[in-house]
């Protein structure tokens, strides 16, 4: 009993731990060599799935509508950081149901921008996260973010 409560416990203190190694490897590494791959194998299919399901349409629409629930505006530092991974996430999500024939191609990317959004927030501030990782306290002279004025 004792081991299965345990395990969530260390997978919550593993990814508090990884968080930002993770979300960089999600993004910089796993999402665009899968895209890449897929694309090579299969492109008039993942071109349909463009066609048939636009970014100004399906994309953009949902990944402000996700920045606003999460309270990033536009004047943000973390906007365009957690706009361009929820974009790499749309091209992901369209070759991914490309790949494996997902009809519902909609609902595939309203799962997944939330997952870059978080994904975004996490890598969009190095100095915090250095910090973080170091465990020292952030000072800001300018007070860009919001923390301690010096």
């Amino acid at each position: 009993m004792g081991e299965r409560l345990a395990r969530p416990l260390y997978r919550k203190r593993y990814y508090e731990k990884n968080r930002v190694r993770i979300s960089k490897y999600q993004l910089e590494v796993y999402i665009p060599r899968v895209t890449r791959e897929i694309q090579k194998q299969i492109p008039e299919k993942v071109q349909e799935l463009y066609q048939k399901y636009p970014f100004e349409t399906y994309g953009d629409p949902l990944i402000r509508k996700c920045l606003c629930k999460w309270g990033i505006q536009e004047h943000h530092l973390a906007f365009q950081d957690c706009y361009d991974a929820a974009i790499e996430t749309y091209l992901y999500s369209i070759h991914r149901c490309a790949l494996c024939g997902y009809e519902y191609v909609e609902y595939y990317i309203k799962k997944m921008i939330p997952f870059a959004v978080i994904w975004g927030l996490n890598i969009h501030s190095e100095g915090r996260n250095i910090c973080r990782e170091h465990h020292f306290r952030q000072v800001e002279l300018d007070g860009l973010e919001g923390t301690d004025l010096w």
